[in-house]
C-alpha cells in the first residue's frame, strides 16, 4: 500500500507470519533485506511496524516494572519477617 505520510510517500509491505516468535521472524526479515539492500538509496527509510514495535515497547516497560515489583516483593517479605535472609532465600 502506498500512502502520504508527514508529505512524504510511503510503502507498507503487510505480511501474515505463522509464528510466535515475531522477533525471530523480523530478524530474520532483516537479514534478508541486508543481504538483498546493503544501503538504502537516499531519501528512503525501512522501519518494522506492528507487532514488532508493540514487543519492542512491552519489553522496554518489563525492564522497568519487573525489577520494581521484585523489589516491593523483598521489602513486603523484609518488613514481614525483620530478617533479609528469609526473604532471599
Amino acid at each position: 500500500m502506498i500512502r502520504n505520510e508527514n508529505g512524504l510517500m510511503a510503502g507498507y509491505v503487510y505480511v501474515d507470519i505463522t509464528t510466535d516468535d515475531v522477533g525471530g521472524y523480523v530478524g530474520h526479515a532483516r537479514a534478508a533485506v541486508a543481504a538483498q539492500m546493503p544501503t538504502l538509496p537516499n531519501g528512503y527509510s525501512l522501519e518494522w511496524s506492528g507487532q514488532y514495535e508493540n514487543m519492542l515497547r512491552v519489553r522496554e516497560r518489563l525492564t522497568v516494572v519487573v525489577p520494581i515489583t521484585l523489589g516491593l516483593i523483598f521489602l513486603l517479605l523484609y518488613m514481614n519477617t525483620k530478617s533479609a535472609f528469609k526473604p532471599a532465600w
